[in-house]
């Protein structure tokens, strides 16, 4: 009789080769061929997915086209957007980050409509998103709490009447002192 443990551990080990055997893609030979059977009244499965693809190039190209405009029209207004946090931001901890926005004199611009959202890529629902409201110096500082640590993708934009200035840029999130992946 094999001991419990023994058998736990062999049946373990067991699996792991399945498993591995089963993604190989040759014909299972010599030991893995006698000790792995083949699997009897189940269908092989293939997934070629190429990810998703749009069909409306027109679309893309004005789209692409527009951005491009919009681009040559922030670098022509001149103004400048400096950003940054007052620490480095730790999981589930407020933080403030600062937004400094000046003209192309350098003067600061303290009447504009500044908002942003911090992308998550692997989950949409953990966006952040925030609004902020102007200094007399011309930064804007909003406290913003991001749940989970690792890369973070923001998306910032500043409106003055009808211009936009646009920035995309990234950050990332560590964890608080002593704490660590649950």
């Amino acid at each position: 009789m094999v001991h419990p443990a023994v058998a736990a551990q062999t049946q373990c080990n067991f699996d792991i080769v399945k498993t591995f055997a089963s993604l190989s893609p040759a014909r299972h030979t010599g030991l893995s061929a006698r000790l792995l059977r083949d699997p009897q009244g189940s269908a092989v499965v293939d997934s070629r997915f190429t990810g998703t693809v749009s069909h409306v190039y027109q679309e893309k190209e004005a789209l692409y086209d527009q951005y491009l405009r919009q681009v040559e029209a922030q670098t022509a207004r001149g103004r400048e957007v400096r950003k940054g946090r007052q620490y480095p931001p730790l999981v589930a901890q407020p933080s403030t980050f600062i937004v400094a926005v000046s003209d192309r004199r350098g003067d600061p611009v303290v009447d504009a409509a500044v908002s942003g959202q911090f992308l998550r890529r692997s989950n949409g629902r953990d966006d952040v998103a925030f609004t902020m409201d102007g200094l007399a110096s011309g930064e804007y500082r909003p406290r913003v709490t991001l749940p989970l640590h690792g890369h973070w993708d923001l998306v910032l934009q500043v409106r003055r009447n009808d211009d936009l200035h646009a920035v995309r840029t990234g950050t990332r999130v560590a964890y608080a002192h002593g704490e660590t992946a649950s």
